[in-house]
């Protein structure tokens, strides 16, 4: 995924990162995409099926937007990308 990221960095309005992958964490996913200057306002809202009470900390001391706790919950995950893309639109008005 940061590959094609990387290649096709015009594409993307917001990421949505799990917390739990198999190489590397959501978190240090983030600290590689906030690493390339290009990445640096790109909104990136983590989330994970698991209750991890920790995780929205981390994911603001990573450089993350926000985090959902259930994904599933629809309504969640809607609010936190249209918030994240509001802000980012008002960012560069």
């Amino acid at each position: 995924a940061l590959s094609y990221l990387r290649t096709y960095p015009k594409e993307f309005d917001v990421a949505l990162m799990d917390v739990v992958m198999p190489e590397m964490d959501g978190f240090d996913a983030i600290r590689e995409i906030r690493s390339h200057e290009q990445f640096r306002e790109l909104p990136i809202i983590t989330y994970s099926g698991k209750l991890i009470p920790e995780a929205l900390d981390r994911t603001l001391e990573a450089g993350g937007t926000d985090y959902v706790a259930n994904p599933g919950q629809q309504e969640n995950l809607l609010a936190a990308i249209g918030g994240a893309l509001l802000d980012r639109e008002n960012f560069h008005k």
